[in-house]
Parts: C-alpha cells; sequence; structure tokens
C-alpha cells in the first residue's frame, strides 16, 4: 500500500497516515488479525499484518571503518559521497547496495541495480570502458573469443 502524501512530503491531514503507528498490538482472531494502533485506539480487522519498520545508513557508523579511515569520507546525510565507479572520497574505498543509493538512485539497492552497479564498478577497477568488460565476461561465459563469436 503507497501511503499519500501532500504538502512537503508529509501524508495529508486527517489521512490515517498522518500519526504514525508507533505502537501495535496484533491480536489472533483464527482467519483475520486484530492489528490495533494503541495511540489513537485505531483497530481493524485484516488478512495480513506487514512491519515496515525501515533504517536509516550512516556509513560513519560501520564500526569495521577505522576512525582514520572516516577521517578521509566525505559524506551527506550519512550516505558517502560517489564518483562514477561507486568510489568513495577514500581513494579504493567502493559502495554498493543502500549507501550508494544518495548517489546513484534506489535501484542500486536491490538485485535490479546489481548489473549497473557491478559493470560501473568494475569498469572504474580496471580502467575498462563498458564494451571491453561486456567482451570479457562474454568470453569466459561462452568460453570463445569475441573473434569467433557472431554479433547480434
Amino acid at each position: 500500500m503507497r501511503v499519500p502524501r501532500g504538502r512537503g512530503g508529509r501524508p495529508p491531514a486527517g489521512s490515517d497516515a498522518a500519526v504514525p503507528l508507533l505502537a501495535v498490538t496484533a491480536t489472533d482472531l483464527g482467519d483475520l488479525t486484530r492489528a490495533t494502533q494503541q495511540a489513537r485506539a485505531l483497530s481493524r480487522e485484516v488478512d495480513h499484518v506487514m512491519l515496515a519498520t525501515g533504517y536509516r545508513v550512516d556509513v560513519r557508523r560501520y564500526r569495521f571503518l577505522s576512525p582514520g579511515l572516516l577521517a578521509g569520507l566525505r559524506t551527506a546525510d550519512g550516505y558517502p559521497l560517489l564518483d562514477v565507479g561507486l568510489q568513495s572520497s577514500v581513494p579504493g574505498l567502493y559502495f554498493l547496495g543502500a549507501p550508494a543509493a544518495a548517489s546513484f538512485g534506489p535501484v542500486v539497492r536491490f538485485v535490479s541495480g546489481t548489473e549497473f552497479a557491478s559493470d560501473a564498478l568494475a569498469r572504474h577497477v580496471t580502467g575498462a570502458r563498458r564494451a571491453d568488460v561486456r567482451a570479457e565476461e562474454a568470453d569466459r561465459f561462452t568460453g570463445r573469443p569475441a573473434a569467433e563469436r557472431r554479433s547480434v
């Protein structure tokens, strides 16, 4: 279900989404579940209950990154600022997945974004152009060099 948004990105006044579901209890009713939002004493019988808890990216809180490395890392709202090859402001430090979303959009958070991210990373690390990376992948996959393959 998509939550409607009004001006300023907030849910419209008077909508159920205007009050966040901070505390919810679920009661098994057999075929249905009663979900009760305690803040407003709002109760509904539903087929399914889904909790979308969310999370916030903040690479400065990654314990595996040393303080010295973090000192050179440029960020905006917890996201690293990345170049076209997914490299951060620290040479040789790359970010893929959710941390790359601020620089490359939300698709890189998901499996559907892996083709773009892997190509960009491979090109940057190897210094190759896109066509070179694709040709090398095809050579490994087919076991035949590009000169022996038919172009489509």
